[in-house]
């Protein structure tokens, strides 16, 4: 083997390395599982967990293409069968820095979201808009990754009986 065939193999395993770390950091922010059980409500039984949805942008746009139209509309179905549910829609943007022009396209991604689920019948008061700029949902990756942090993410809490 020469050295030539050693730099474009180790090339390639730091590229698979950063997509296998990607989707580890991706999956452990949402709870599938708990190590611990959950604390309970007035009647003895665990809240129900809340359900996530994530949409993504191209940069520096809140353009919605068609797959997170879908995307909003499996939220807006959910959100629907959840009597007296609640909704956070939260705008991210991929930059490093918190800018005033981060957090208006993060406020401009969550409100086209939230426009969205209004049209497909969530009552706009069951919805709570947060913008947040620039917070990462992978750090440190390399550029191919970072178009995951350009997003919105649809949080919809049921109720506690």
């Amino acid at each position: 083997m020469e050295a030539t065939d050693i730099m474009i193999y180790s090339k390639y395993f730091i590229k698979f390395s950063a997509i296998i770390v990607f989707f580890g950091l991706l999956l452990s922010s949402f709870s599938f599982a708990q190590s611990q059980s959950p604390p309970t409500v007035g009647c003895g039984c665990s809240p129900p967990m809340p359900k996530r949805f994530l949409v993504f942008f191209k940069a520096k746009q809140a353009d919605l293409n068609s797959g997170a139209l879908t995307i909003i509309g499996e939220a807006a179905d959910a959100a629907q069968h959840e009597k007296g549910a609640f909704l956070t829609v939260q705008g991210y943007t991929s930059s490093k820095h918190k800018t005033n022009a981060d957090m208006l396209l993060s406020r401009r991604r969550a409100d086209n979201v939230v426009d969205v689920l209004v049209a497909d019948g969530v009552s706009k008061r069951q919805i709570t808009v947060k913008t947040t700029g620039a917070f990462p949902l992978v750090r440190n990756a390399p550029k191919a990754l970072i178009r995951y942090n350009r997003r919105a993410q649809i949080v919809i809490y049921a109720p506690t009986k």
